[in-house]
């Protein structure tokens, strides 16, 4: 079998035959020129530590594993460097279009262009063990089963600068320990269901000014046992159905936020979701700036659960018919300055239920404006502090403070006021063994 000279480059790379009765199926080549054949499939792999360049313009996998994909770099030093390129698969199967193992590299710059089609598994991007790929500017989409990105192997690094992602499943998975993701502008969609639109299972996740949106059921980002960190973000679960979080933060998980927002629309979507495990390290879930918005029943806008921890510092929470602010089963939550807002009847500002669940607001407003949508409120032995801050309800049974079930509700230096008919300043309520307790120091009621 022969192969067409077209131009004058050296290369040692892998060619594999998309027609199983090829000749050359799998055979290393050492030639000069770029090689050419109809029955060929248009993969490029380095595995031999070298450095090259894919000049394309299109490439597709061979077959269903990530060394059949369109890229395929494997083997400290072997590198691929492309521009502009369109990688594509056109087949319903498992399919890789660009992928990095044992150390290979891959990086692709240009506005290259990633489409995964109607795979029912595999990624566009894949990284096996100690690799890395770069992506600057261009986009990915891929529908059904396809994910945008996958970070399989431990000690992996994928960076990935204004790259607009669009899938059906994962935009991003994280799943190697000790590997590090960085995005920073761009936008992630994705339609998982169950999961994120970025979900984290190991390793570390940066986002820098990008938009992330879930249509499928799922959150925008979840995370076990992980670090996510994340500024200038959008973050939203547009689904209509339930438990469309913004973010899922669970067993062990450290996140950090600053100045972005969390947009949730489904029944029990809440904005943040921190929750522990009595054998794991505590969750914890740290912000600055963030405006989180809800409009789901029992939607809450911050949720701390069974030893989650969650602090905000200037913080913006809108609710409907459900919690500004719930800490449940030990859980922690703690905010400075800022406002939470309820809209919905039979909501709560800020809520701190069960021994061991603790609550401190601190030059914090609360506002509620429907019926019997309470300001705050301490339930069975829950702890809540408000200081320096106020309350303020105008709907009817509206209660500023309610201690229930032996609740302990703490009011320091604050403003509380309501307008509602049959609405009172301090409510109590219990059985003749429950013992309630509100005190309230120096403030205006």
């Amino acid at each position: 079998m022969k192969a067409n000279i077209a131009k004058t480059k050296e290369w040692d790379v892998f060619w594999h035959s998309a027609n199983r009765s090829g000749l050359l199926m799998g055979v290393s080549l050492v030639c000069v020129g770029m090689l050419s054949h109809p029955a060929w499939s248009q993969q490029f792999a380095v595995t031999n530590g070298t450095e090259q360049t894919a000049s394309g313009p299109s490439y597709a996998p061979g077959g269903a594993t990530p060394s059949d994909a369109a890229l395929y770099a494997k083997n400290t030093g072997s590198v691929i460097n492309g521009a502009g390129l369109r990688l594509t698969n056109t087949g319903t199967g498992t399919a890789y279009l660009a992928a990095a193992e044992n150390g290979g590299r891959i990086v692709l710059t240009g506005g290259s262009i990633l489409e995964a089609a109607d795979g029912i598994g595999g990624a566009a991007l894949y990284l096996g063990g100690a690799s890395s790929i770069s992506m600057s500017g261009g986009s990915i989409t891929g529908t059904v089963g396809a994910s945008g990105a996958v970070v399989s192997g431990s000690g992996s690094r994928l960076d990935l600068t204004d790259v607009t992602i669009s899938t059906g499943k994962a935009g991003i998975l994280v799943m190697g320990s000790n590997s590090v993701v960085t995005v920073t502008g761009g936008s992630i969609t994705s339609g998982q269901n169950g999961m994120g639109a970025i979900t984290l299972q190991a390793g570390k996740l940066t986002l820098d000014g990008t938009t992330v949106s879930n249509t499928g059921g799922g959150a925008g980002v979840r995370v076990m046992q992980s670090t996510f960190e994340a500024r200038k973000f959008t973050i939203s679960s547009s689904t209509r159905g339930n438990e469309g979080q913004g973010i899922n933060a669970n067993i062990g998980s450290t996140v950090t936020l600053e100045d972005g927002s969390i947009t949730t629309v489904s029944d029990y979507g809440h904005g943040i979701w921190a929750v522990g495990a009595a054998s794991l390290p505590v969750t914890t879930v740290t912000g600055t700036g963030v405006e989180i918005t809800t409009t789901g029943l029992n939607a809450h806008g911050v949720y701390a659960d069974a030893r989650g921890r969650i602090t905000l510092t200037d913080a913006t929470i809108s609710v409907r018919q459900a919690f500004g602010a719930y800490a449940q089963q030990g859980g922690f939550y703690s905010q400075t300055g800022g406002t939470i807002s309820v809209s919905g009847a039979g909501g709560v500002g800020a809520l701190s239920t069960d021994s061991g669940s603790q609550m401190t607001l601190d030059r914090v407003g609360i506002t509620t404006t429907a019926d019997n949508a309470l300001g705050l409120r301490s339930n069975s032995a829950g702890l809540l502090t408000l200081s320096d801050g106020s309350v303020t309800t105008s709907g009817a049974g509206a209660h500023a403070m309610l201690a229930s079930f032996g609740g302990d509700l703490t009011v320091n230096r604050s403003t509380v006021s309501t307008t509602g008919a049959d609405a009172a300043a301090v409510y109590m309520l219990g059985t003749n063994t429950d013992t309630n307790t509100i005190t309230v120091t120096g403030g205006q009621l």
